[in-house]
């Protein structure tokens, strides 16, 4: 059974992943669901038919997780795409410079509070 059906199972989907190796992991896959559930078919009908459904149903499983990657993908090259601007850097720097030179202004009760704050300290009297 598994000569006659493997080869007609790994085109029907082949169309449709376009991945050889990963239509050939789904048939076989396919035929260890049947393997699994082997007590419950009558005929060859319907276990052709049982066959065809788990291929498409894990065909579309893989589509849908090859979609998922692809997202996570893109979302990822763009983080990477980002082009590295120094001008930042400086930008950043300059008004951490300015914030502690107004700080240093502050009266010393002000820096304390401000310092409880920065540190993680939430209750102030």
């Amino acid at each position: 059974m598994f000569d006659e059906l493997y080869m007609p199972l790994t085109m029907y989907r082949f169309s449709l992943l376009d991945d050889k190796q990963e239509v050939e992991d789904i048939a076989q896959n396919a035929f260890i669901k049947l393997w699994e559930e082997r007590e419950g078919f009558d005929s060859l009908v319907a276990i052709k038919s049982f066959l065809y459904k788990v291929v498409r149903n894990f065909a579309f499983n893989v589509l849908k997780h090859n979609k998922i990657k692809q997202k996570y993908s893109n979302v990822i090259e763009m983080e990477f795409a980002k082009e590295y601007n120094p001008i930042d850097d400086i930008i950043r720097q300059e008004v951490y410079t300015q914030v502690l030179e107004v700080f240093e202004e502050l009266p010393t009760a002000c820096k304390q509070v401000y310092s409880l704050s920065i540190n993680g300290y939430r209750k102030v009297n």
